[in-house]
């Protein structure tokens, strides 16, 4: 994967040990949706919502497009649009909808929200490499939330729009510290990779 090693640089930075000696050995992780027990990788997961997304999201995410085509912008912009548009509701069966029903039902829990997000982003042009799911062990329980790593500010943020969300500039964002809320990252991931941290 071309990506490998800006991966490797960018996970080493933030203190984030993988699993394996590559990614590729360490993309073992599955998703099961409980509704339709469907079973899929994480990774496998995003990329399928990208391959022939939906009009209404294309739209939807060229319109949170930064006039500039500045990704920090971008990212904010549609961090607000889903809180502001998309409400939390807590989800018992754990179905991860996907970006696309989300949008058409305007509720669901934090991947269904934070897929969105991750989802927007992709279609809005910013690239994987900026991009990753992270899904791990939060003070409340279990929780999937997006980060971003700003090529501008040199850092890695999250863009979570359900735990401690915020619409303060990239710039103004706390610098992400797996150890802070996150006690235990179980896996991250993009449409290209899925790591599994030690």
């Amino acid at each position: 994967m071309k990506y490998d090693l800006f991966y490797y640089k960018l996970l080493s930075i933030y203190n984030i040990k993988l699993v394996g000696t590559n990614f590729i050995s360490s993309s073992i992780s599955w998703l099961i949706d409980a509704k339709y027990r469907k079973y899929s990788t994480l990774n496998s997961w995003l990329h399928k919502q990208l391959i022939n997304p939906s009009k209404s999201l294309k739209t939807l995410a060229l319109s949170l497009t930064n006039s500039e085509r500045d990704d920090d912008k971008t990212v904010v912009n549609i961090v607000k649009w889903v809180k502001n548009n998309v409400k939390y509701k807590a989800d018992p069966y754990e179905e991860w909808k996907g970006a696309y029903q989300t949008f058409i039902d305007k509720y669901g829990d934090c991947d269904d929200m934070n897929c969105l997000v991750y989802i927007l982003c992709r279609l809005a042009g910013v690239h994987q490499f900026k991009l990753f799911c992270g899904i791990g062990e939060m003070d409340l329980g279990g929780h999937f939330f997006p980060l971003y790593y700003s090529t501008k500010e040199l850092k890695l943020v999250t863009l979570d729009t359900t735990y401690y969300p915020n619409n303060i500039s990239v710039k103004k964002r706390q610098e992400f510290n797996d150890l802070e809320y996150h006690k235990n990252i179980w896996y991250m991931f993009n449409e290209d990779i899925c790591i599994k941290p030690l």
